[in-house]
């Protein structure tokens, strides 16, 4: 029997561009205004291309920054009052009144995590919220260790939680290695095939009270 239906945060209940988007507008408009899009570009490219850890020092780099703007670029990503909001169908399945309890594990930084939970307002949602920045690094998801954690601090067996979230590793494939039930939030439609998944969260309702039939 499901007691707890727990959820990814980024890419399952908001777009996570759009945060990331608010980030690197904030950060160029610090190094110079007159060139905001130009530098804002160039941070989505190597984002594309390097990664997310890559940005930062990439854009040092680039614009031969002193190493000080490290810091600025960290806090400004940390604290940003960035233009995010739920998905529709997460933000109308979160309102509705349940007979199970909601839990948030996140992978990330406990201070840009708390800022994006603080900014959809998120607290009012969840009985727990998990931020595996708490953890050391080799137990965040996809590490059974994080999903432990969720069902730890929720008072529940693995099998009595659902774990639902958009990435196959992270958040499918962790959450099975810990014991835990699973489900795909497959908005684009990338895994075909898997009959783990949703394509709403208007579905996700029926799906948990089909687990154990």
């Amino acid at each position: 029997m499901i007691k707890c239906v727990g959820f990814d945060l980024d890419g399952t209940l908001y777009d996570e561009r759009s945060y990331v988007d608010s980030c690197y507008d904030a950060i160029a408009m610090s190094i110079n205004p007159e060139e905001k899009d130009d530098i804002k570009a160039y941070m989505h490219r190597i984002r594309m291309e390097k990664g997310d850890q890559a940005v930062f020092q990439h854009v040092i780099g680039h614009y031969a920054l002193d190493q000080g703007a490290l810091e600025d670029f960290v806090r400004i990503y940390r604290t940003c009052n960035a233009q995010i909001q739920l998905y529709p169908d997460a933000e109308a399945f979160l309102n509705k009144p349940h007979l199970w309890k909601l839990a948030l594990l996140t992978n990330g930084g406990v201070w840009t995590q708390k800022n994006k939970c603080c900014l959809l307002k998120l607290n009012r949602f969840f009985d727990e919220i998990c931020i595996t920045g708490q953890l050391p690094r080799n137990h965040w998801k996809p590490a059974h260790e994080a999903f432990e954690w969720l069902c730890e601090k929720m008072n529940i067996h693995p099998d009595e939680c659902l774990y639902v979230g958009d990435q196959w590793t992270n958040d499918y494939e962790g959450a099975i290695s810990a014991g835990l039930h699973a489900c795909l939030i497959d908005r684009d439609d990338r895994y075909r095939g898997v009959a783990a998944r949703i394509r709403s969260f208007d579905e996700l309702e029926d799906y948990v009270s089909r687990i154990g039939e």
